[in-house]
């Protein structure tokens, strides 16, 4: 799942706390980042999706998903 935070700035916070609850993280542009949960199918994406939305509205960053 292709993830974008803006501000940018905030990347590397969502990085390591993708990294801490166990997904694959990939940086692609600034402010951009692929993930991948260990869990597959769509309760992982589903699982993804829900924990970084919390993650920013814990921190007031918008984000956009895309895949």
């Amino acid at each position: 799942m292709l993830i974008r935070v803006s501000p940018q700035n905030v990347l590397d916070d969502l990085v390591v706390a993708l990294l801490a609850v166990g997904c694959l993280v990939l940086r692609v542009a600034p402010g951009a980042c692929r993930a991948v949960p260990l869990e597959r199918g769509r309760e992982g994406r589903m699982e993804l999706r829900f924990f970084v939305e919390a993650w920013a509205n814990s921190r007031g960053v918008a984000v956009e998903f895309a895949g």
